[in-house]
């Protein structure tokens, strides 16, 4: 995740210094961990008071849910833009010089203008993590839909409604389950 094996000269492929050039080859994955964990313990303490029908204040809720949502959402943005979408690149793989499955042109280096989760999905050593990629890129994307239609029902829905569906509550009395 923190690898920085491309080299400076990155347009030969191969540069002179064997450690890299300085910076996180994919900035997109520290990002993703980062924003994606944070989101997620945002989004189970403002779904699971909910789903057992103890919510609190839709308003707090659905902005705590909100706040997750927009860190789902940049961590999505982010493996997109880096992972996902075709672009001229070079491309670290520790297994070239092997003889299956291997298109390096240069010791460790392959220059690609597809995805690299694409190029990953199709290498012979690198599938299962191109595969859990985009796996989790899918994923991803439901869970922010499911989590925007969990704002929706506490910040828009009439308070029946969005009791009813959500859990979440209008206002703060004794039956809200806050009060033990």
């Amino acid at each position: 995740m923190t690898a920085d094996a491309l080299p400076y000269n990155n347009a030969s492929g191969h540069g002179t210094d064997a450690n890299g050039n300085g910076s996180v080859d994919y900035y997109s994955l520290p990002v993703a961990v980062s924003c994606g964990a944070v989101g997620a313990l945002m989004a189970i303490c403002c779904v699971a008071p909910t789903a057992v029908r103890r919510g609190g204040p839709a308003a707090v809720l659905g902005c705590g849910n909100l706040l997750a949502l927009a860190l789902h959402v940049a961590a999505i943005v982010c493996l997109g833009l880096d992972l996902i979408a075709d672009k001229d690149q070079w491309v670290y793989n520790p297994f070239c010089g092997n003889n299956q499955g291997s298109r390096c042109s240069t010791p460790n280096y392959v220059h690609i203008s597809t995805s690299v989760a694409k190029y990953w999905s199709d290498d012979y050593y690198m599938s299962w993590y191109g595969d859990l990629l985009y796996a989790t890129f899918s994923l991803m994307i439901i869970l922010a839909f499911l989590e925007l239609l969990h704002v929706l029902l506490c910040l828009c829905a009439d308070e029946d409604t969005g009791n009813r569906y959500s859990g979440a509550r209008r206002s703060y009395d004794e039956t809200s389950g806050w009060g033990w």
